[in-house]
């Protein structure tokens, strides 16, 4: 088939290797996030996603864009002042306008969805239409306009990765419900209006960053990147870090989750070897 714009419409997507929910995970769309559909087999479509990431994920987690859907986020043809993004680690969403009501769901951070227009809006709530059709309310401090994008600077970017201290682990993982090491920086610099590629030996080779070699001064905000022991004599990345200053980083383990370490600690020293890093262009 020849492939079709499309939406997730579920809060958190699993992407799979194949159209089998026992295959490996291989990463993770979230709510909001445009899509490509390539092609279906059963109960599963084969989506590309905006960062030119492929795999395998329920039918019923998404759907078609019709040319005047209201969820068109890259078009200027609809209000942007009506667009938002998820701003918190995770959102709560209620049937109503105050935390008496019903939980619906909860939306990760970087979960896209619109303003209702049609409905009066609460002083600390926000009535929100859902890609999938419905709404919901979520506290007004858990949103803002897609176009507002804090400012990139490495102290900013250092200390917004700090609020993510453990969180578990997860292979193929892109969320605060887990994530993986390559899944967490990204999701990191995407808040700041950055995107880098999803898979760490990709993450290195970026054009968006400079090139450090191990013997260099590393700095907040660099991405170091590692192999393991399993793949040093081959040199293939298998591991990202974010580093906080010259000698510590936060990461996420599949031991700790996301946790704050030292290039020099035991954790690394017998798991990985440094094999140089990137620094953002400015």
């Amino acid at each position: 088939m020849r492939s079709v714009a499309g939406i997730l419409t579920h809060n958190v997507v699993n992407l799979h290797s194949q159209p089998d929910s026992r295959s490996e995970l291989v990463s993770q769309g979230i709510c909001g996030d445009t899509i490509a559909i390539l092609e279906q087999s059963g109960n599963f479509a084969h989506i590309r996603t905006s960062y030119d990431y492929q795999g395998w994920a329920l039918r019923w987690h998404m759907r078609p864009l019709e040319p005047d859907d209201l969820f068109l986020f890259y078009s200027a043809a609809e209000d942007s002042s009506l667009q938002l993004s998820i701003t918190t680690p995770i959102a709560d969403v209620y049937t109503g306008p105050s935390l008496r009501f019903p939980l619906m769901t909860k939306l990760p951070l970087g979960s896209r969805v619109l303003t209702d227009k049609n409905q009066l809006q609460a002083k600390s709530m926000r009535c929100i239409l859902l890609p999938d059709g419905g709404s919901g309310w979520v506290a007004s401090r858990s949103v803002r306009n897609v176009n507002i994008i804090p400012k990139y600077s490495i102290k900013s970017l250092a200390r917004y990765a700090n609020r993510f201290i453990g969180i578990p682990y997860l292979w193929g993982g892109t969320t605060p419900f887990g994530f993986d090491c390559s899944g967490f920086v990204q999701r990191m610099y995407r808040q700041f209006g950055i995107t880098i590629p999803r898979d760490a030996h990709l993450q290195a080779d970026c054009p968006l960053g400079s090139p450090l070699i191990p013997e260099q001064s590393f700095h907040a905000g660099d991405l170091v990147f590692f192999c393991s022991d399993s793949s040093r004599h081959a040199r293939n990345i298998t591991h990202v870090g974010l580093m906080l200053d010259e000698i510590r980083l936060i990461h996420a383990s599949g031991d700790e989750g996301v946790s704050i370490t030292t290039l020099e600690s035991p954790e690394i020293a017998c798991n990985y070897t440094l094999q140089g890093g990137w620094r953002v262009r400015n």
